[in-house]
């Protein structure tokens, strides 16, 4: 494939994609890479920091000199075992907590019913065994 062919000879593109990108003035692939999208930003350009005006929105470079990880993470692995009333209140109170608290690989298993003495027929339970992890992050206290 060369950027002077034809969108037309693209794989797997339908007639009306590409009356589509030719109403955008597409002919070529070497036009659709550099196509820019009606509302695009481009970042591309970097301006000196002593050359920005006010209102203006622009990209300067940078170097981080210093990095503090002011936050640690926090992580509770969580077993429980309840019906789905239970599950739905807990995950309500953690979804609504502040701080912000993020559930992390989430089981959910129906727990095996017990056999009845008498008639030795599986009878089953609404239980529920929840296993899953709530993670947050905690500010560090000053040294």
């Amino acid at each position: 494939m060369l950027l002077s062919d034809s969108v037309a000879t693209l794989a797997r593109t339908s007639p009306i994609t590409i009356k589509k990108m030719q109403a955008l003035e597409i002919k070529s692939v070497y036009d659709l890479i550099n196509y820019v999208p009606f509302r695009y930003e481009n970042y591309s350009v970097i301006s000196p920091i002593n050359q920005l005006q006010e209102g203006e929105q622009v990209t300067v470079r940078g170097t981080v000199m210093e990095a503090k990880n002011e936050f640690s993470r926090i992580t509770v692995s969580v077993r429980m075992t309840g019906n789905s009333e239970v599950l739905r209140a807990v995950l309500y109170k953690i979804e609504t907590s502040t701080p912000l608290i993020v559930i992390n690989q989430i089981d959910i298993r129906p727990m095996r019913g017990i056999r009845s003495r008498t008639t030795h027929q599986v009878e089953p339970s609404n239980q529920l065994n929840i296993n899953f992890q709530a993670v947050s992050f905690m500010r560090k206290q000053p040294e």
